[in-house]
């Protein structure tokens, strides 16, 4: 036992005892600290990357091809418009997202506002895609394509969002 003395000189007993042993890290312990982090950066790289290629991709797809070219073809499309909303508002809400994610409150209002929006579109491009019945003729254009990977990337997001929803009521 170790004695210390505090500032008025007497003496206080000092238990002191050796730390709790512990048991070693496994190698899995040690490989998933590493591997987690690494993938979920990974990944994180690779939505970024997508993202941006998406937004490229319909960029070219719009100077590319006219809406009045489009129509020509297809006269009941509006598949241009359709992707040049979706390059406006996405990057937009990108944005927004970001800044909001910055900020400690949380707008939930902001948001319910969004989804409602994002669902709104979601249903103008499936309508634009497969309730159109000349855009067969526009299949190989390159607006056509990327108004389908948008669309079917929005379906998908929608998905998952509902499924972490129903998980996380249960």
């Amino acid at each position: 036992m170790a004695v210390v003395r505090d500032s008025n000189r007497s003496a206080l007993p000092l238990h002191l005892s050796a730390p709790a042993p512990t048991a070693p890290e496994s190698s899995l312990d040690k490989f998933l600290n590493c591997c987690i982090p690494c993938g979920l950066f990974t990944g994180a790289l690779v939505c970024i990357g997508a993202v941006i290629t998406n937004m490229v991709f319909s960029i070219i797809a719009l100077v590319e091809t006219s809406h009045k070219e489009l129509q020509k073809e297809c006269p009941e499309t509006n598949l241009w418009v359709y992707l040049l909303i979706i390059v406006i508002l996405g990057t937009g809400n990108t944005r927004r997202t970001i800044q909001s994610s910055l900020k400690e409150d949380i707008n939930i209002c902001a948001i319910l506002c969004g989804m409602i929006m994002h669902l709104g579109l979601l249903g103008w491009g499936v309508y634009e895609l497969w309730e159109v019945n000349c855009v067969n003729d526009i299949k190989s254009n390159l607006i056509y394509t990327m108004t389908l990977i948008n669309v079917v990337a929005c379906l998908v997001a929608v998905l998952i969002i509902f499924s972490i929803i129903v998980f996380v009521r249960n």
